[in-house]
């Protein structure tokens, strides 16, 4: 993971929506912490925070919650 983090991170300019999603969910499962990876999908979630689904948005905080983060504009963008 730390090889897929590191790719994602130095992606120029916002990831999309689905990859975005995706490495969220796949750092919750396996436990992979990065803050750099996580600064980075707040990035796209705060962007794009409207076209998520609710799944999608319930995972996030989940996911948030267990990596103990808060961005603030990402999480305001998802209670909205």
């Amino acid at each position: 993971m730390a090889a897929v983090s590191n790719i994602l991170v130095n992606e120029p300019g916002r990831l999309s929506l689905g990859v975005t999603t995706k490495a969220l969910w796949s750092s919750f499962v396996i436990g992979y912490k990065n803050k750099d990876l996580l600064d980075k999908l707040s990035e796209t979630i705060e962007f794009e925070h409207t076209n998520l689904q609710m799944q999608d948005v319930v995972s996030t905080f989940k996911a948030f919650a267990y990596f103990d983060y808060l961005n603030l504009p990402a999480r305001d963008g998802l209670v909205k």
